[in-house]
């Protein structure tokens, strides 16, 4: 890795970012998924049976972008980066 890949890189825990990554992408691969996510009497729940660490599920419940983003960016190798998250609204 370079020096301009390390300054490239998330100041966030690799562990949470392929974390959030399996998850973010797994809602993509499945529309079931998706919209349990985006229905606001099954999210809290769906989100609760995905495996997810206690931090990651914080994360995925209303956690800022910024933070999402920076425990995906520290995944060694990663160069991905979400560009938007929409969030439901409550």
């Amino acid at each position: 890795m370079s020096d301009n890949d390390d300054f490239n890189k998330g100041s966030g825990n690799p562990d949470i970012g392929r974390e959030l990554t399996r998850f973010f992408i797994g809602l993509l691969e499945d529309g079931e998924a998706l919209r349990r996510y985006y229905d606001r009497d099954t999210r809290e729940e769906f989100i609760g049976n995905q495996g997810l660490s206690e931090e990651a599920a914080r994360l995925v419940l209303g956690g800022s972008l910024n933070d999402i983003e920076e425990h995906i960016l520290a995944v060694p190798g990663s160069y991905a980066k979400p560009l938007v998250i929409v969030w439901p609204a409550m």
